[in-house]
């Protein structure tokens, strides 16, 4: 019993930092939702690379009037974003048209990870490691793992 619950422990430390919780996530809401994304640029990654696009790698500027631009890669769009309660959607007119994609915004330090809202309980992502997209405001320092603006 002592071996397998030694083996579980080293098991656990060896998990690689994607794997392991991420510390400090605070949702972002109100006020600080909207002030984290007007105006701002934002690098960022996906969890794997877009069959689209060949790469996880993206950026996105989001402009006072609801307008954004997309890129990833050669792919570029425009679109609109918008917020309400508390959560950020997007719609594409280009080649990502198809509908409204919406995310719960959390942030650890200047890190900002995006999950789909039915990952969300109790005003907490049911997973942290569940995240979509991280993301970070051009500019700043990063505290992500992965991504440097």
């Amino acid at each position: 019993m002592m071996k397998f619950i030694a083996g579980l422990a080293l098991a656990l430390i060896a998990l690689p930092a994607s794997a392991q919780e991420i510390p400090n996530l605070e949702r972002l809401t109100g006020k600080y939702l909207y002030d984290a994304f007007i105006g701002q640029t934002m690098d960022g990654i996906y969890k794997r690379p877009r069959e689209r696009s060949g790469t996880n790698e993206f950026t996105e500027s989001f402009y006072a009037d609801g307008s954004t631009y997309y890129r990833e890669g050669d792919v570029t769009d425009e679109g609109n974003w918008r917020i309400s309660k508390d959560i950020i959607c997007f719609t594409y007119s280009g080649d990502l048209s198809g509908g409204e994609s919406c995310f719960v915004v959390y942030a650890s330090g200047s890190c900002l990870y995006s999950y789909n809202p039915r990952n969300v309980r109790n005003g907490k992502p049911i997973n942290s490691n569940a995240w979509s997209a991280k993301t970070l405001i051009r500019g700043d320092v990063s505290t992500c793992d992965n991504l440097i603006s």
